[in-house]
């Protein structure tokens, strides 16, 4: 009966920021963890995340799908101090047109920006 009026409280207040100190109050726990795991929403939780693993193993290793999430990003490296020395002077440029309100001169620089960042790349 205790669990289940848990349960039902929880249910009842489901926004209520302190149902579960609340609950654990009346359960005497000394854990909000402890707590979630007397009214199984632990384990709830635990089968939720093992039923999203299943189906995307299913759809991307065992039918074969493309798996969407591991894109291959571009890794620039760089030396730290000539990071550093261009980063300065970038930011020398900025400052200069700090108050331009021209975009095609602001994306100008953009663009020169992002092209010297390529040159001093490994």
């Amino acid at each position: 009966m205790r669990r289940g009026m848990g349960k039902m409280l929880l249910e009842l207040h489901p926004n209520d920021p302190v149902a579960k100190s609340v609950l654990m109050e009346l359960y005497n726990h000394s854990s909000e963890k402890m707590t979630n795991k007397y009214l199984g929403e632990t384990a709830k939780l635990e089968m939720e995340y093992l039923d999203d693993y299943g189906q995307k193993y299913k759809k991307y290793v065992m039918d074969g799908e493309e798996v969407p999430f591991l894109v291959k990003n571009p890794v620039s490296v760089y030396d730290n101090s000539e990071l550093r020395n261009y980063m300065l002077c970038a930011f020398g440029k900025i400052l200069d047109l700090k108050d331009e309100t021209d975009a095609t001169i602001l994306i100008k620089l953009y663009n020169e920006l992002l092209d010297g960042l390529e040159t001093i790349s490994r």
